[in-house]
């Protein structure tokens, strides 16, 4: 049997440990950290959870379809005093219907808008159908490249519309369905987000536009009456927008090229075409092409109940013949949507064209009288339009919309065989539209 430790030994261990408390503290301390080392976050860990921060910043693909529905269907009522130059005023009842599904695929999503609408009149003879359909394919690698294909098809029929210029005996207009048109254009757009905050984007369209010819139309005897507005159009827009935190501010560039296939040019000052047979040869075939540098501000969040948008933009056109059509606009527009209520939201909007031709534009002559005011072509253009929308439920909503366009310029009325000389043409170029209608909206979205 082993003898145990004497109490001398016990003693002597004591009096070694009281001589050396930090030895039992550093024990303890390995065992259970003091309150303080518990509240402070170790290296490891915060090296650990920089490192899952980062992780949550990549974006992940989506791994499954995703397929969407968005559908509405509306009708409406209202007045209308006129359309443009044609002061034909009347009653008008409207529906219209509109379809977007969508399918998603990781970084592929695939959009096919279609809708369609339909106005009847009362009391004037302006019956209006529309529709498009269309294909919007988007692949979006990540925020710095972001590119979509589209096309689209639309047409709009205007069957037996009064034509002003094809007066009858009788003082009123022969129909016409020459206003109506299709509309087949294909276009790539790119946007990127290459600095943070600091939104580019690119947009290519080419636009073949094309009209129901009248049968009075005559391209060789009578080339320029009724001549139908087919043309092709290339579309060229560039843009930057640096979107704070309440504010969104930049500027882009809007470039068109339009040829005419059927209208010709006009000489300076005088505006002959010399198109008509015998005589002079033709001028060639009409051009435009058309600059608009703006600058944009948005301001505001609807989240905030209210958004403000302006615009202001100059618009350049040149005539690429002899300059009879070249012009210089400026071009300001507000917009302001209001979220008056949970439930309520209206907006307001006004857009301003104000135009002065260029040098060799319409002068008095021999067979052109004086301008009604200034030595220079002039035209003002002033649209505006309110509408508000309040949801009665969860797919219905109630929408009530007003609009008004004024034009002034000091071109010289069409009188009839006095200007143009031996034309019947009858036509105020002075003219205030308004129009206003309250109608119901169905909504459902998958």
């Amino acid at each position: 049997m082993r003898a145990g430790r004497s109490p001398s030994v016990w003693a002597a261990l004591g009096f070694v440990l009281a001589l050396h408390p930090t030895w039992v503290q550093a024990k303890t301390s390995e065992a259970k950290p003091d309150a303080e080392a518990a509240d402070r976050p170790s290296t490891v860990e915060k090296t650990k959870k920089k490192k899952k921060r980062k992780k949550r910043k990549k974006r992940t693909a989506i791994k499954r379809w995703v397929i969407e529905t968005d559908a509405s269907v509306d009708t409406k009522a209202g007045y209308f005093s006129g359309d443009a130059t044609l002061q034909t005023p009347g009653a008008f009842e409207e529906i219209g219907a509109s379809v977007r599904p969508q399918v998603e695929h990781k970084q592929w999503r695939l959009q096919v808008p279609v809708q369609a609408s339909d106005r009847r009149t009362i009391s004037a003879s302006l019956n209006e159908t529309q529709g498009s359909a269309g294909a919007r394919l988007r692949y979006k690698k990540s925020r710095a490249l972001n590119v979509t294909l589209r096309g689209d098809l639309s047409g709009r029929w205007r069957e037996g519309w009064p034509d002003q210029y094809q007066p009858l005996p009788d003082g009123g207009l022969s129909p016409t369905d020459r206003n109506s048109r299709w509309q087949r254009s294909a276009g790539l757009d790119v946007a990127s987000v290459l600095l943070k905050k600091h939104h580019l984007k690119g947009a290519y369209q080419y636009e073949l536009v094309d009209y129901r010819e009248d049968p009075t139309f005559n391209p060789i005897d009578a080339p320029t009456h009724v001549v139908p507005g087919d043309r092709g159009e290339h579309t060229l827009e560039l843009s930057w927008m640096h979107w704070g935190k309440a504010t969104k501010l930049g500027g882009g560039l809007d470039v068109r090229h339009r040829e005419s296939f059927f209208a010709y040019s006009r000489d300076a000052k005088d505006g002959q075409t010399h198109a008509a047979s015998g005589g002079l040869p033709p001028n060639p075939l009409q051009v435009m092409v058309e600059v608009e540098p703006y600058l944009a501000w948005e301001y505001g969040r609807l989240k905030d109940r209210w958004q403000l948008d302006v615009y202001y933009g100059v618009e350049i056109v040149s005539d690429r013949f002899e300059g009879y059509y070249s012009s210089v606009a400026q071009h300001p527009k507000v917009d302001l949507t209001i979220k008056t209520s949970q439930s309520g939201k209206a907006k307001a909007g006004a857009e301003v064209y104000w135009r002065r031709y260029g040098a060799n534009s319409y002068a008095e002559g021999a067979r052109h009288p004086p301008l009604s005011f200034g030595d220079r072509r002039v035209e003002r253009r002033f649209l505006a339009d309110v509408s508000y929308q309040h949801e009665l439920g969860r797919s219905w909503s109630l929408v009530a919309e007003g609009s008004v366009s004024v034009k002034r310029t000091n071109f010289p009325d069409y009188v009839p065989m006095v200007f143009p000389s031996g034309r019947e043409y009858d036509i105020r170029w002075n003219y205030t539209n308004f129009a206003a209608s309250i109608g119901l909206e169905w909504h459902v979205a998958d």
